[in-house]
Formats: structure tokens, C-alpha cells, sequence
């Protein structure tokens, strides 16, 4: 992803623009997005708004926005660059702000899409096996969730730590990269136009999808941002973007009780001390168990267990399980078994079909010697009997 040029102005005039034809998709809050080229030479994507969100944008905190990623440090700006698609600059058009510029995600943050590149949102992350199966597209099995779902946590804490917190958060709002072969998952962090400073009026009202919303809060920040994280990992390891509910089996396969316990405090809106702390040790180790040769997860029950894979689907991640499991390494006996693709059953084979076959058709019958034998005796003695009354004349 660029970082964009020193040259460009934090605010540029519509008609600056070259805009490339072809349109790059379409946000919540946004009439378009598509790429074009900056006053600067650079590319970028200008996410355009629609009347509606021109009418409630607040100017100064946008502009604030942009000014605050200039008074970053170099490595902090790079950092931010790094883990967000931040606000480069406001596009201005007739004196209103209209949209602003941010930088591309990397390419390896699309999937292919029936010949067409579309970002990889963390709400696959949720994707069931059968689902993936049937479109052919990867699934993801529980530890990689987890360790995507840990690096999108880091940025969150690093965003809170540097007085933002993310507001509108939930699944679609970020996109990751995992190539199952090397290296860890990267997450990006996008619309953060909807990001809310912690001291200081946002761009925006608060506004998420009612799935999102925590209970009894009427603005955003740290809290919010760790209840909605609480039911994003929830969502994502039961494969249910509308759960409502924690499914202790399927949460405990994969985490400690402890971590389960906190996980069901958050999404219940409670306030827990030193919860997002806790949650950052819990999350730095779900970074640590995945690797090229195989998954782990710990629960209760093991420190570090091999992970038994659900499903291989096609151009899957987890094709690397396919392997044996590495020399001590033993699955666990909570660890989910595999569950194979449901192939129906073989079509019964039918008993052979009895006779009458037509006649020219039927066996012969053939008589044992066991049942003639008798006879021929019969036979020899009348004929002895015969010679006997014969000879005798």
C-alpha cells in the first residue's frame, strides 16, 4: 500500500483529479470509489459520498483527520499507513467537502470474485465449510480466525493508544491477507473516516449496523470498541454473523475457559477491569498458533494442541493440513474431529434376481449319486433272485 506523497495537499479540488474509469466498489457511505491519480502524481481511491452523508459530514473534525496523520512522527505515519487506510486528504467541489482520498489496499488483500479482484472483508472469516465448498472459495479454519482476528485487535489497541477509537467496528470494515505459508496475517483497517477521537467532536454522528450496536451506549469509544471486537471473535469461530448467543462447546474447542469467561462479560456490555489488557495477552498467543507446517489452539485441556481441520476446500489456507502433524505433536481430544463434506451414500446394490428365467436359461438339475445308488442295488437283487429261480428249474 503507497503512503502516499509529501506533495500532496491536505485538501484537493475535484477537477485536480484524474479519475480512472471503472468503478472500485461502493462503501456504506460513499455514492462511488474509484481509483485516480492525485495533484501529486500518485494513486489513490476517491471515496465520494452521497448527498445524505454530505449533508450530516462535520468539516473541521474531517479536516482534523487528515492533519492529524501529517503531525505524526515518520515512523508513526508509516505505522499508521501500515495498519490503516486513514484519510489522505478532503476533495473539495463546490466549496463542500465531497469525499477524500486514501490509499490503495494491497493486492493480496483481493480474492478473486468469477474473474473480478474483490477485497477480502474479515467477515469470511465466518464463511462455513459447506459454503466455502460449493463457491470454491478458502475457508478458514478456527486458528487462523484467531490469529487474524488478534492482529486487527493490535490495531485497534494502537489506535486507542494514539486517542482514537474506531466507532463504527464490525467485520466489513477491515480487509487481511493470510497465505497460509509464511509469515503472519495482515489486516487493514478501512472507512476510518468513522473513526471517533477520543477528545473531540467526530466527522460523523455514531452510526452501525444495529447487529453492532452495544446496548445503552449512545457514543463511541474504548468500550464499544471492545464490546463489538467481544462478538466479532463470537461471530467469526461460530460462523454466525447474527449470533446473539455464545456456543460454550465450539468456543471452548479452541480457547480457555478464562478466555471464555471474559469474552462472555464483554458482549455482555459489562465493564470489566483491565479486560483489554488481559484480551491483548490472550490475543498476542492466538498470533503464535499458526505456523507453515501446522494449527494449534489451546484449551483447557492442552497447551499447545494440533489443530484437526474441518474441511480442505478448494485453493484452501489450510491445504497445509493436509500433512501429517508434526514429530510430539498429538490432537487433542477436544479438538474438533474432521467432518467430511456430506457425500450421499452409495446407491444399495440389489439382491440377484430369483428364477423362472426362461427355460433355455435355467440351470441343470443335476441328481447326487448319493440318491441312485439305492436303486441299482434294488435292481442287482432281483436279478440274482431271477438266475437264482432260473438255475434252480
Amino acid at each position: 500500500m503507497g503512503e502516499g506523497s509529501a506533495y500532496l495537499p491536505e485538501q484537493v479540488s475535484l477537477s485536480e483529479l484524474v479519475l480512472q474509469p471503472g468503478l472500485s466498489g461502493v462503501g456504506g457511505q460513499a455514492m462511488r470509489v474509484v481509483r485516480c491519480l492525485g495533484p501529486d502524481a500518485e494513486e489513490y481511491l476517491y471515496k465520494e459520498y452521497t448527498e445524505e452523508v454530505c449533508e450530516g459530514l462535520r468539516p473541521q473534525p474531517m479536516k482534523d483527520l487528515v492533519s492529524w496523520r501529517r503531525r505524526l512522527t515518520v515512523e508513526e505515519r508509516a505505522e499508521l499507513d501500515r495498519r490503516c487506510a486513514w484519510p489522505m486528504a478532503t476533495v473539495v467541489n463546490g466549496g463542500k467537502i465531497r469525499g477524500i482520498l486514501i490509499t490503495p489496499a494491497p493486492a493480496d488483500m483481493y480474492e478473486d470474485d468469477l474473474g473480478d479482484p474483490e477485497p477480502r472483508h474479515l467477515d469470511v472469516l465466518a464463511r462455513k465449510p459447506d459454503v466455502a465448498f460449493r463457491v470454491g472459495a478458502p475457508y478458514y479454519e478456527s486458528p487462523v480466525k484467531l490469529a487474524v482476528l488478534a492482529v486487527f485487535f493490535d490495531t485497534m489497541l494502537w489506535l486507542h493508544r494514539h486517542g482514537y477509537a474506531i466507532g463504527d467496528l464490525h467485520p466489513h470494515n477491515a480487509l487481511f491477507s493470510f497465505d497460509g505459508l509464511a509469515g503472519e496475517p495482515r489486516v487493514l483497517l478501512i472507512d476510518c473516516d468513522s473513526c471517533v477521537p477520543m477528545s473531540g467532536i467526530p466527522a460523523f454522528a455514531p452510526q452501525d449496523p444495529e447487529i453492532w450496536k452495544m446496548p445503552g451506549l449512545q457514543s463511541f469509544g474504548p468500550r464499544s470498541d471492545l464490546y463489538k471486537f467481544g462478538w466479532m471473535v463470537v461471530r467469526c469461530l461460530q460462523e454466525n454473523l447474527e449470533s446473539v448467543s455464545l456456543q460454550r462447546h465450539t468456543l471452548l474447542a479452541v480457547m480457555r475457559g478464562s478466555t471464555y469467561e471474559l469474552l462472555s462479560s464483554i458482549c455482555a456490555g459489562q465493564e470489566v477491569p483491565g479486560a483489554a489488557g488481559t484480551l491483548r495477552g490472550k490475543a498476542a498467543l492466538w498470533r503464535s498458533l499458526i505456523s507453515s507446517q501446522a494449527l494449534y489452539v489451546q484449551n483447557d485441556d492442552h497447551t499447545r494442541a494440533f489443530w484437526l481441520p474441518r474441511a480442505v476446500t478448494p485453493d484452501s489456507p489450510t491445504r497445509l493440513m493436509g500433512r501429517p502433524p508434526p514429530t510430539g505433536a498429538q490432537p487433542s481430544a477436544s479438538s474438533p474431529a474432521p467432518v467430511p463434506y456430506p457425500v450421499p451414500p452409495p446407491a444399495p446394490v440389489p439382491p440377484p434376481t430369483p428364477y423362472p428365467h426362461p427355460r433355455w436359461q435355467q440351470p441343470v438339475q443335476r441328481k447326487s449319486s448319493s440318491s441312485v445308488l439305492p436303486v441299482v442295488v434294488l435292481v442287482a437283487l432281483v436279478l440274482v433272485v431271477i438266475l437264482v429261480i432260473l438255475a434252480a428249474q
